[in-house]
């Protein structure tokens, strides 16, 4: 998948690689389980000034699950959260808004869990997600309705 961005690059010096050819080679990483090759395809992302997204993020922490590496998916759910955290207090809301980790990434870190057995920590990032504003039915309740 790298491969293929480096291709595209040296094809098409002028033409500069967006986030959806990113995350769509991201997710041939991710669907193969190279967690390694889909984190060093982030860092060439952002080294060329493409900002990662939530759908990248979550991209990235499905092949964490399906690699079996659960706690590469928590390290990068703390990193998230520490972003979205800075952001709030900077009052930057809308760049809060739209970074902060969406009920995609919190199902593939549980997946991650579960699937390695660290049940205490997926209970935790499940405890997690049912505070607001992940519980509140304007953002869609993880757990059924009542």
């Amino acid at each position: 998948a790298i491969r293929l961005v480096e291709d595209y690059l040296v094809r098409f010096p002028r033409k500069k690689v967006n986030l959806t050819l990113y995350n769509c080679a991201l997710a041939a990483c991710s669907n193969a389980g190279r967690v390694d090759e889909g984190i060093k395809l982030i860092r060439l992302m952002v080294h060329s000034g493409v900002i990662p997204n939530m759908v990248t993020w979550a991209t990235l922490l499905a092949g964490c699950a399906r690699g079996y590496r659960p706690n590469l998916a928590l390290f990068i759910l703390r990193l998230l959260r520490f972003r979205y955290a800075r952001l709030i207090s900077s009052s930057s809301y809308s760049a809060a808004t739209s970074s902060a980790p969406d009920l995609a990434v919190y199902q593939s870190v549980l997946l991650a869990c579960m699937k390695a057995g660290l049940y205490d920590e997926a209970s935790k990032v499940w405890a997690y997600v049912c505070q607001p504003p992940y519980s509140s039915r304007k953002t869609g309740s993880p757990l059924p309705p009542t």
